[in-house]
């Protein structure tokens, strides 16, 4: 075998294993209201969704509350009704998050009427965010 034969297939396989790691370490983590109060650790690039029941037509919603945009940006919110043919029904609420940065956050959601000023939420959801280089 020739000297240079060799180095192309190290540098071949060095090339996949890296590649490989990185997809096996960015992805997307989901959340649930099981998981308030957790300390969750990411990596820059993954998406961290937090999927939190709710019910609009009793005047409350779910809203971010703290967050530290340096390491962390909301880039999609969303609700979907579980029963559209039944007035009144609840959901479930989605925010999308990103992870822009390292760093440490707070990740604050409360279930609120945000027309009743002075009033504490009924729900809290909060989660430590631990990003890693």
């Amino acid at each position: 075998m020739k000297t240079g034969s060799i180095a192309l297939k190290v540098f071949t396989a060095v090339f996949v294993f890296s590649t490989l790691t990185v997809l096996a370490t960015v992805g997307q983590i989901q959340l649930s209201e099981k998981d308030n109060g957790q300390t969750i650790k990411l990596v820059k690039g993954d998406t961290l969704e937090i999927m939190l029941k709710g019910n609009p037509t009793t005047g409350y919603g779910w809203s971010i509350d703290l967050i530290d945009k340096s390491v962390i940006k909301m880039v999609e919110e969303n609700y979907k009704i579980d029963n559209e043919r039944v007035v009144g029904s609840g959901g479930v609420y989605s925010f999308l998050f990103e992870v822009v940065a390292s760093g440490d956050t707070t990740l604050r959601l409360i279930y609120s009427r945000p027309f009743e000023k002075d009033v504490p939420p009924v729900e809290v959801f909060e989660i430590k965010v631990e990003v890693g280089a």
